[in-house]
């Protein structure tokens, strides 16, 4: 709370201290949500595909500009690894009706640290729970975790491990906030080390099974092998931060920055390449002129392979 507080100068008025009230009260219901959601039959098909956007929780002209390239690319359904709001005087609908009015879908939304409490996240965003899994039978399953949650690592640890134990689809994706690792100085693995201690292991002795992992957090856009495990970020939508390289040797593992976006709003497009049952492309995508800047071709149990359109920006 102090390093919120710290944020807002003294001498504030009686509506600022009723809102800041109301904010903390939600903050502390957060924990009533519920954790383990049932699964969701999703009804999208893989080949239409999905604007993954972590960090989009400010509507401005960096989030509109992104909202219309989606549109131009005729992508309606939605994936966001988190950070849905930021500002705690604000609320869900005025940052995602301009979404909602032109037509997207929130099909599958994981709960960043940025948040107006996790009750009010799962309602807004009709989400079967903080933790769930989005699934196309027999094409994909979606895997939504929550790592702003520290009180429940070891209910969603658990339940991972039978979710990757039991899915029959070919495609699986881990979706949730915080990197598995530090891919930028301004954020590091540590801020939620109790998560990742638990989730980093299983999504390495389940390696067969991932296709990918699909994060936000650092406000940029990259892709990373972790260890032969393709990591997206997409956190370039609201705010953009400076291109770095992740630090190679990291808590065991090998980290390899194979692309980062040029400092402009980027979304990524994800979908299954058609005709294949297992094969999926992630597209990099400069809202500003649709350019497709860096393409990844994921298949589950291998690294991905970068298209030659990935040329290093670092």
């Amino acid at each position: 709370m102090k390093r919120i507080m710290g944020g807002f100068s003294r001498g504030r008025g009686f509506g600022f201290w009723v809102a800041m009230t109301a904010f903390f009260v939600g903050q502390m219901a957060a924990d009533a949500a519920s954790l383990i959601g049932r699964d969701r039959i999703s009804q999208a098909t893989p080949e239409s595909g999905f604007a993954v956007i972590g960090d989009a929780g400010v509507w401005n002209d960096n989030t509109r500009s992104v909202r219309d390239s989606i549109q131009r690319a005729g992508i309606r359904r939605l994936v966001m690894p988190g950070d849905n709001i930021y500002n705690p005087f604000s609320n869900y609908d005025r940052e995602w009706s301009p979404w909602k009015t032109a037509g997207f879908v929130f099909e599958a939304v994981a709960i960043g640290n940025h948040h107006l409490g996790y009750d009010r996240e799962v309602a807004y965003f009709d989400m079967p729970g903080q933790v769930y899994a989005q699934v196309m039978p027999g094409a994909a399953r979606f895997l939504i975790l929550n790592s702003d949650s520290r009180d429940s690592v070891e209910q969603q640890a658990s339940w991972l491990r039978e979710q990757l134990k039991t899915a029959q689809e070919p495609a699986v994706f881990a979706i949730f906030h915080h990197p598995p690792v530090s891919l930028t100085g301004m954020h590091g693995w540590k801020e939620r080390e109790e998560f990742q201690n638990a989730i980093r292991p299983l999504l390495f002795e389940n390696r067969d099974r991932i296709t990918g992992v699909l994060v936000g957090h650092d406000h940029l856009a990259g892709l990373y092998d972790i260890d032969g495990l393709p990591v997206i970020l997409s956190g370039a939508t609201h705010e953009l931060r400076g291109v770095e390289r992740a630090k190679e040797k990291q808590a065991g593992y090998t980290v390899k920055t194979q692309w980062v976006f040029d400092g402009k709003p980027t979304w990524v497009r994800l979908k299954r390449e058609s005709g294949s049952s297992s094969l999926w492309q992630a597209d990099f995508v400069r809202a500003a002129d649709d350019r497709v800047s860096c393409s990844v071709t994921l298949v589950g149990g291998r690294p991905g392979v970068p298209s030659s359109t990935c040329s290093r920006s670092f």
